[in-house]
């Protein structure tokens, strides 16, 4: 004897929603602040990479690395103050990309008054960014790459974790930059006659004694 299964309809439960932000939350909406801060992005699976903040926003950042991440990625921004923050690629810029903090309206909020604080820090002095033993290098040129040129200019002192320049050529704070082939930077500090540059990447031990040139290597050959 054959016995019927009856089976009851199958019900459709549909998944959670998720609205965009409305216009008044979108990142291009909050105030850009030229905080330059260091930090760390955390790629999948376990990529870990340094960067400097080129400017900041609530819900937002522009980000100089030696690494250049697609349009689209997700990955984990790690800042001081600020925590570990999920953010999303959304803008590919010369030695920048800029990311979307994915993060809920609390927390945007909590957010907000943070950077407000952090404009109105010297953010230098807080993360004691001249910790480090500062030295003359033999080789005083040195060539400075920026999104419009390349310009030779002079080492006036270096340390693992940035360099002291002479120029003419104008960089406001925040202006990203490459010494050398491939040692990227932030403007971090002005004074007569040139500029501070904090590095995105420690110099290597190796690399950071009197004899380091910062000239292209075609340049210097």
């Amino acid at each position: 004897m054959l016995t019927r299964i009856f089976k009851a309809p199958l019900k459709i439960v549909p998944g959670p929603q998720f609205e965009p932000l409305p216009p008044t939350l979108d990142s291009r909406r909050h105030k850009r602040y030229p905080i330059v801060m260091t930090g760390s992005v955390r790629r999948e699976p376990w990529d870990v990479v340094p960067v400097r903040t080129v400017n900041l926003s609530a819900s937002g950042a522009a980000l100089a690395s030696h690494v250049t991440p697609q349009v689209g990625e997700s990955l984990s921004v790690e800042l001081a103050f600020m925590g570990v923050l999920p953010a999303r690629v959304v803008r590919l810029l010369p030695h920048v990309f800029a990311v979307e903090f994915q993060v809920s309206a609390y927390r945007l909020k909590q957010l907000e008054r943070t950077v407000k604080w952090l404009a109105g820090q010297n953010t230098a002095t807080l993360q004691d960014g001249r910790r480090y033993e500062r030295l003359i290098p033999t080789i005083r040129e040195a060539d400075l790459t920026v999104d419009w040129g390349q310009y030779r200019v002079r080492v006036i002192d270096i340390s693992r974790s940035g360099v002291g320049i002479a120029t003419d050529v104008t960089l406001p704070n925040g202006t990203p930059v490459e010494l050398g082939d491939n040692h990227r930077g932030v403007v971090v500090r002005q004074f007569k006659g040139g500029v501070g540059i904090d590095l995105v990447d420690l110099l290597g031990l190796d690399l950071f004694n009197e004899e380091i040139d910062l000239r292209k290597v075609a340049a210097a050959a």
